[in-house]
Order: structure tokens, then sequence, then C-alpha cells
């Protein structure tokens, strides 16, 4: 982990190096670079400092946090793997910042309840919160994981928020199930 962080912070100053050169008065913390979103008329500009933090996490993300995520799962080892979804949980509030109070919330809660693992996922500033349970806990985690979401957010939240299980097993087997 500690050469890939190296090996970003040269790769930052690469790029901080690089930008320096193309202005002669350029401040890290005022540049922005434009970018037009895909099928999209609008622009989002970043800064220099946003840019980094979105490397970072896709270097994080890619090179340390998936692979040791795959190796968990292979081993069946829940205690890493739980680990691992937490900071990339964890990355992408303090990285992206593009997680909500609720998603974050209910990542934390899951764990809380008794989950293995738990992450939000979805488009950003909003989306869904996923977490792993053994199939005998199934039922009772649900129930708790909402009892905690409705103590913190309100009945009028909770009223809304779907919770739901199913079992990834079942539904691969069936997405790869052949007719004859």
């Amino acid at each position: 982990q500690e050469s890939v962080k190296d090996d970003l912070a040269r790769l930052k100053e690469k790029i901080l190096h690089r930008m320096k050169d193309r202005e002669e008065d350029f401040d890290e913390d005022t540049c922005s670079i434009k970018f037009k979103l895909k099928g999209g008329s609008s622009r989002r500009a970043f800064s220099f400092t946003e840019l980094c933090k979105r490397l970072e996490h896709f270097v994080m993300e890619n090179y340390v946090v998936i692979p040791r995520v795959c190796s968990a799962f292979k081993h069946r080892d829940y205690e890493e793997l739980g680990k691992w979804v937490d900071l990339s949980q964890d990355l992408a509030e303090k990285l992206l910042g593009n997680q909500v109070e609720a998603t974050v919330a209910l990542a934390k809660m899951a764990r809380e309840t008794g989950a293995h693992a738990a992450s939000a996922f979805g488009a950003g500033f909003g989306g869904s919160v996923w977490a792993l349970v053994d199939r005998d806990k199934v039922e009772t985690f649900v129930v708790d994981w909402k009892k905690s979401y409705k103590a913190r957010f309100g009945a009028k939240q909770a009223d809304v928020a779907e919770f739901f299980s199913f079992d990834p097993v079942d539904q691969a087997q069936g997405a790869f199930a052949t007719t004859s």
C-alpha cells in the first residue's frame, strides 16, 4: 500500500509540474479544468485539488481495494472483506465527496447491525447501500437495519426507503440459465 501511495505522490507531482509549465501564474487552489459531460451540454469545473483526490480514489480503489476484496471473497475471509469494503466507503466519502448522510449512515448501521461488509453505490449524491449478511441472519438483519434507519431518520424517511434481501447466487444462476 505504501508503494502505491508513493507512486500516487509522484504522479501528482508530475501533473502539477506539467500544469505549472503551461501557465505562468498557476495556483493549484484556484486552477480548474472543465469537462463536458458526455451527452450533455453542461460543464463541470474541477480544481487541481479535486482532480488529485479523484485520482487518489481511482488508484486506491483499483490497485489496493479491489484486489484485496477479490482475495477476501475467494478465501471467504469476511473479516478482511469488511475491512477493505469499509476503506472503499471511507475513500468515497473523503475523496469523491459524493455521499449523502443517509447512505453513509446506512453503511455504518449495516456494519453495526452485523453485516460482514456494507457500502453505498449508485450514481452518487443518493443511490443505495448493499450489505453482505449470512443467509440464516438475513430476515432479522433487514428488520433491525430498518429499525436503526427509522430511529435515526424518522418514520417518514423509513417509510419511503426500501429494504429488501436477495440471494446473489440464486440471482446469478438465474441470469445465466440456458433455455432449451
